[in-house]
């Protein structure tokens, strides 16, 4: 499989050796500008990440409709629900613009991480940074939306 090397992604975050090890679980997904990927609430199954395109993150608020989070792009982790309990999907996504996604099963790919060790600590090493960037990125823009001038 031949995924476009972004070295600031969950994937190119990881060594060599075990890269090659999770991407022997993953396959390729084309998507359609609109589609969606998943909706908030939905069984968590694949991890994904972006190879080329762009996708929405929105999350519903009842009184306020829907709201969108953030927009990925190449190289960027989504659904990371699907390795945590209780595997439930957080937001909605959908293909912001014809997208083509690596996804991993993760039931899988927790297995893997169970019975390899390196593997488990390179996965979910690389998935904290990431969730770390994520709460830093939604830090700054609640503190936009509350500044007051």
């Amino acid at each position: 499989m031949v995924v476009e090397n972004h070295s600031r992604s969950l994937l190119g975050m990881l060594s060599p050796s075990v890269k090659e090890k999770v991407l022997a679980l993953a396959s390729l997904r084309e998507v359609a500008a609109g589609e969606t990927i998943f909706r908030e609430g939905d069984a968590s199954t694949y991890v994904f990440t972006i190879d080329s395109g762009r996708v929405s993150l929105t999350l519903s608020s009842p009184p306020k409709g829907s709201r969108t989070l953030m927009t990925l792009g190449p190289g960027e982790l989504f659904s990371w629900s699907a390795m945590v309990e209780p595997y439930r999907e957080t937001c909605t996504v959908r293909a912001f613009e014809n997208s083509r996604i690596v996804q991993i099963p993760a039931d899988k790919l927790i297995a893997l991480c169970r019975s390899d060790h390196e593997v488990g600590f390179e996965i979910y090493r690389a998935m904290a940074m990431v969730l770390a960037s994520r709460v830093r990125a939604l830090q700054m823009q609640w503190a936009d939306v509350f500044a007051t001038a």
